[in-house]
């Protein structure tokens, strides 16, 4: 389940939102997906919730890649499952100013994965 979103513009902040989630009975891992301008130290994604938290960084896996480099974050039960009775899990995909949109393929995607009951 996720959405591909491309970035358009230097540094943006890309939004990614999931509804209608069943709760989990376990962790939840965020597994995070990016390609593009990610050849430099200074090129990232940083990785926040809906409640601001950052969790991280995806750090890419080159310049211009043509595959995705993934980060794996861990969220526990329940925060999830209270983000979820709330109707919706949202993240932001924050690029650094140095990431810019010069590659064919650029965008991010997030891939939620737990047990349901």
């Amino acid at each position: 389940m996720h959405d591909v979103c491309p970035i358009t513009t230097d540094g943006e902040q890309l939004s990614l939102c999931f509804d209608s989630l069943l709760p989990a009975t376990s962790d939840v891992t965020v597994q995070t997906f990016v390609q593009g301008d990610l050849g430099s130290s200074n090129e990232f994604y940083d990785v926040i919730d809906q409640d601001g938290n950052n969790l991280g960084q995806n750090n890419g896996g080159g310049e211009c890649s043509n595959s995705y480099d993934q980060t794996d974050f861990v969220m526990t039960q329940a925060t999830f499952n209270t983000w979820v009775a709330t109707g919706f899990v949202s993240f932001i995909m924050d690029a650094s100013i140095e990431v810019n949109p010069i590659c064919l393929q650029q965008d991010v995607y997030i891939n939620l994965v737990y047990s349901t009951r």
